[in-house]
């Protein structure tokens, strides 16, 4: 990536240089303004579940395919955004853990071999797709505007779109 050491402001910009691990913390965070009950909650495993993943893989615990559930989690929450869909707290929280805890393995792969501070680099990551997550989440919550759910709602479209036509790149390359 052109850094010449990685540490956790490294790991904080580490999800904004491609688009497989920007998309998925944005349309996390707008699906989660969308859901009325456990608001923080939701975001908090988000984040947590994405330090978990990028240090499990630290530690040698590497779940296959983390490229493709990335891009299955995204379709998802995408299509969970668009129509709006108020998932049960019950129903959520699996799935937000799984989806963090896939970028996060997916943001530790791209990485493996050049890191002085995985640990440190890990947490950046957690940081960073938090924030993405959260700014999203603030912006379609703070309701300023009428038209900002709506906005949340094409964005998400947009970037289901985009990820499923990567997605279907990546696959029959």
């Amino acid at each position: 990536m052109g850094f010449s050491r990685f540490d956790v402001v490294e790991g904080v910009l580490n999800p904004l240089l491609s688009m497989s691990t920007l998309l998925l913390p944005v349309v996390t965070g707008l699906w989660v303004a969308f859901c009325r009950r456990c608001f923080g909650a939701r975001l908090a495993i988000f984040a947590l579940a994405v330090l978990v993943g990028a240090g499990a893989q630290t530690q040698g615990v590497v779940m296959p395919y983390a490229d493709s559930m990335v891009f299955v989690a995204l379709i998802a929450t995408g299509l969970a955004t668009i129509f709006a869909w108020q998932a049960p707290f019950r129903l959520a929280a699996p799935w937000l853990a799984l989806s963090g805890w896939s970028l996060g393995q997916l943001n530790m792969i791209k990485e493996t071999g050049t890191l002085k501070d995985p640990l440190l680099f890990a947490f950046g990551i957690a940081v960073g797709s938090g924030l993405l997550a959260v700014y999203f989440a603030g912006v379609i919550r703070a309701r300023r505007f009428s038209w900002l759910p709506i906005a949340g709602r094409v964005l998400a479209s947009w970037i289901t779109a985009a990820g499923l036509m990567v997605w279907v790149l990546q696959v029959y390359q």
